[in-house]
């Protein structure tokens, strides 16, 4: 049996596990908290401990729900396993260096215009120019860069490249607070079938432009309307509570068509991973916290008690 690696053992990732076993791999952990029990008690930044350990292990492939995606292609790179390039996951990482490189006329990716840019850590306040009694002023720790806030609707969207080749994985909705706080997400997206097409061809020339050609990616996009704006990228699938809640409520998972790409084999039965889109029901995922009386009596109830903080309700029905 191979094994493969997940950096990151949390409440929510541990949900990962019985899928990647489900489909023949045996799913090896690291985390640095002992009380998560992982099978390497490590730090995720720990490049060269991960590495040793992975090739102690033997495993065929690597992968993560977190932001180790620069940990995750280091292991792969130095170890020979499939992958993403190394750049590709830094460049991820850093809002700034993703969007200068979408904006090169080569690629010319729609993203939010930055404003500016605080590239060295240290604590920050953004004051409004005239403002009254302190209102509107934020802090916040650097490096940290200033965008243009697009109104709109948002937009997760899950894809896998394999042989060349983009597969769309899944288009979802998110909806926020005030404080930018995720407080939903609903499945399948209310997009038009001609929209959620531009919005995945948007999302493989991002990904292309940042040298993602191989496996897993997610992105974040919000549509104004007219166009679609691509916010952040990574070489993985969005955290749990969107691929391993809201879409398998929805009866797929797009874990098990890339799961076999990340132990370097092909993406099973990905032809059926579009056929979320046209389920007649409504998939919620939402924070017990956040639990309204507009849910009352929706049916078959699901919920994720994964601790006593981190409790999830998925309610399945119509709008």
């Amino acid at each position: 049996m191979k094994s493969v690696l997940m950096i990151g053992k949390g409440i929510q990732e541990e949900l990962a596990i019985p899928i990647v076993e489900a489909e023949g791999y045996r799913c090896l952990t690291t985390d640095r908290d002992k009380k998560r029990k992982p099978d390497c008690r490590i730090d995720g930044k720990d490049y060269s401990g991960l590495v040793g350990w992975a090739d102690g292990a033997g495993v065929a492939g690597v992968f993560t729900f977190t932001e180790m995606v620069e940990s995750m292609a280091q292991v792969a790179a130095r170890l020979g396993l499939p992958g993403v390039n190394i750049e590709s996951a830094y460049y991820c990482q850093n809002k700034h260096l993703a969007y200068m490189c979408w904006a090169d006329p080569l690629h010319n990716i729609p993203h939010p215009e930055v404003k500016y840019v605080c590239d060295y850590n240290a604590e920050f306040v953004a004051k409004p120019l005239r403002g009254c009694g302190g209102s509107g002023i934020v802090g916040f720790t650097g490096p940290a860069l200033v965008q243009q806030k697009v109104e709109g609707t948002h937009h997760d969207i899950n894809g896998l490249f394999y042989d060349h080749q983009f597969i769309p994985l899944g288009i979802s909705d998110r909806f926020f607070d005030n404080n930018f706080n995720e407080v939903e997400i609903r499945i399948p997206t209310a997009l038009p079938e001609d929209r959620q097409q531009e919005l995945y061809g948007l999302v493989e020339s991002g990904a292309r432009a940042l040298g993602i050609e191989w496996g897993p990616v997610k992105a974040d996009a919000v549509f104004d309307g007219q166009r679609f704006y691509l916010l952040e990228m990574a070489p993985r699938l969005h955290g749990p509570r969107n691929s391993l809640m809201a879409w398998p409520a929805a009866g797929f998972s797009p874990l098990i068509p890339a799961i076999h790409v990340i132990a370097g084999g092909a993406p099973v039965a990905y032809e059926v991973c579009c056929d979320c889109r046209v389920i007649g029901q409504t998939i919620t995922v939402i924070q017990a916290s956040e639990y309204v009386e507009r849910y009352v009596g929706w049916p078959h109830e699901l919920i994720y008690a994964l601790d006593d903080s981190s409790v999830f309700l998925i309610k399945q029905g119509k709008l």
